[in-house]
């Protein structure tokens, strides 16, 4: 299997700030890293182009953010608070 490739910065061997995560599937993932996880804002482009711009925690989707839920111009866009790539009921 194919390791993603990264661009961006590392700490102590881990990727760490900033970076782009390229998937050997075609997904992009550009924003923050803590630790090698992503941790912080960032934007998943998925190949077939659905999106989820906002916030992660260990290196899964959680807290506020926007997801574009099919790769269709005039696709349904969710926006509100999600844990585990689901969003919350408020």
């Amino acid at each position: 299997m194919l390791a993603p490739e990264y661009e961006g910065n590392f700490a102590d061997g881990l990727r760490q700030g900033t970076g782009r995560l390229v998937y050997p599937n075609g997904d992009i993932y550009k924003g923050a890293f803590v630790k090698g996880q992503r941790h912080g804002s960032g934007l998943m482009l998925f190949k077939d182009g659905r999106f989820y711009k906002g916030q992660w925690a260990n290196d899964r989707i959680r807290g506020k953010g926007l997801y574009k839920v099919s790769g269709d111009a005039d696709s349904l866009i969710i926006e509100g608070m999600f844990e585990d790539g689901v969003v919350q009921a408020g």
